[in-house]
């Protein structure tokens, strides 16, 4: 039976000597702050893909329970790590913690397992972004009348302004497949559901079309948005392969193997540390 992939290492490299945010930290919140600092390395070490999603609640109270200080201070002190650039202030901003250093520093062990370096997690927020679009197609009654939704719209578009609204192309599902699927449409896919085959997930869902026929619909664009969330939610929980051929996807960088990857050694082979030098 193969042994299962590793997506987080088990340790990650620390040197003799501090830099500059150490010290900031260190004189700021004292202890608290320098233990801080290296906390927070060994949990983004131990997360899945080296992120941490803050946005749940019990996921907050767990992290500060874990850094062992209070919640102002815990704020604070990710605060001043994104302004000082240590963490992506644009992750931060909706409460997710990611670190281009901490990639660096650890980034020889996915090259040594043949796996692609996880890059910035933007799928994120673009996938609320696009939930949220999918919720808006779907606010109209399917059972409303059609002309009753004519007159809704000449209401609606005479408060906004004059201009008509953006209408999206249709895909359309003839034959027992999908056809005129945007290019936008799979380029806005690819990168808010970065560990999946878009090509094969479109072919699954025609598949499933067809296996139930009772199901089928007219906005193909929404059904077919929220299957490669859906997609990209398992692929998070139980790993599998990327865009592309099967060994690449958008998003990531590295030349062969999958992203999500869950031991392995954070070994040092006497390079400096990038995110060492700076602390």
């Amino acid at each position: 039976m193969a042994r299962p992939k590793s997506n987080n290492v088990d340790y990650f490299p620390c040197y003799c000597k501090d830099g500059k945010v150490l010290y900031i930290l260190e004189s700021r919140w004292g202890n608290d702050g320098y233990a801080f600092f290296y906390k927070l390395w060994k949990r983004l070490g131990d997360a899945d893909f080296h992120y941490i999603d803050l946005r749940p609640l019990d996921n907050w109270e767990y992290f500060r329970a874990k850094m062992g200080v209070s919640d102002t201070e815990t704020h604070d002190i990710l605060d001043k790590l994104s302004e000082m650039g240590v963490i992506d202030p644009e992750l931060w901003a909706q409460k997710v913690i990611w670190s281009e250093s901490f990639i660096e520093s650890v980034k020889d062990v996915w090259i040594k397992r043949k796996q692609l370096i996880p890059q910035k997690p933007l799928f994120l927020t673009q996938k609320q972004e696009l939930l949220e679009q999918n919720e808006t197609e779907t606010t109209v009654n399917e059972n409303q009348n059609p002309q009753s939704k004519v007159n809704k719209s000449k209401v609606n578009k005479s408060k906004v302004n004059n201009n008509p609204p953006y209408s999206p192309p249709k895909i359309n599902f003839e034959n027992n497949r999908f056809t005129d699927i945007p290019d936008a449409l799979m380029e806005k896919w690819r990168e808010v559901a970065p560990g999946i085959n878009i090509g094969d997930e479109i072919k699954k869902a025609e598949l499933w079309l067809l296996a139930n026929p009772q199901k089928r619909r007219s906005r193909y664009n929404s059904f077919l948005s929220t299957w490669m969330v859906r997609a990209q939610d398992h692929f998070i929980k139980y790993g599998g392969n990327g865009n592309g051929s099967g060994n690449t996807r958008p998003g990531y960088s590295g030349s062969t193997g999958t992203a999500h990857a869950k031991a392995g050694n954070a070994q040092s082979d006497g390079t400096p540390w990038p995110a060492d030098r700076e602390y």
